[in-house]
């Protein structure tokens, strides 16, 4: 047999060297050439669990979960007339449970601190859960300034409200 080199011929020149570059190129273009994949496994992720972990007190340690307890006086007359009721309002909120062990308006003539013996009368003791207004009327027989402050024991907690100051008028006579 003969051996005749393999290669085309077009318009009489050797064609073999373009026609490999063309079946190169087609290969490349096409993509059964491709570039060697990395070795290195790609990172695969995870989910993390994150343990619960229930936390104790000692035994006499006092847990916090309301907020703190407060007390405050929110209506009180403009203006009082002897011998005529006038309303007082105040509301106890909070606490870590919200028991209101006992609530109540003070009053003097004088003015006091944030005390129970500075002042030589009270309302009608009430209790309840918080938060919760409290409506109280007063009547005082003769004209006068008086001081009020809001009192009640919330979870075995003693609180006060601010003072305030009231002046009850003559009542009008007419003739």
């Amino acid at each position: 047999m003969n051996n005749i080199p393999v290669e085309f011929m077009i318009r009489g020149k050797r064609t073999n060297y373009i026609v490999y570059i063309v079946i190169v190129s087609s290969l490349i273009l096409s993509g059964c050439v491709s570039q060697p994949r990395s070795t290195t496994p790609e990172p695969t992720l995870v989910p993390t669990v994150v343990p619960t972990v229930a936390v104790t007190p000692a035994p006499g340690t006092p847990i916090s979960i309301g907020s703190p307890a407060e007390i405050k006086i929110t209506s009180i007359p403009k203006r009082a007339v002897e011998k005529a009721d006038f309303a007082v309002k105040w509301e106890v909120s909070g606490g870590t449970t919200g028991n209101i062990d006992k609530t109540e308006i003070l009053w003097d003539f004088k003015k006091g601190n944030a005390s129970t013996t500075d002042y030589s009368h009270n309302t009608t003791s009430m209790t309840g859960k918080t938060p919760f207004e409290f409506t109280e009327k007063l009547n005082l027989p003769r004209s006068s300034t008086i001081y009020i402050r809001a009192y009640a024991i919330v979870d075995g907690t003693e609180l006060f409200s601010d003072e305030y100051q009231i002046t009850i008028f003559p009542e009008y006579t007419t003739y």
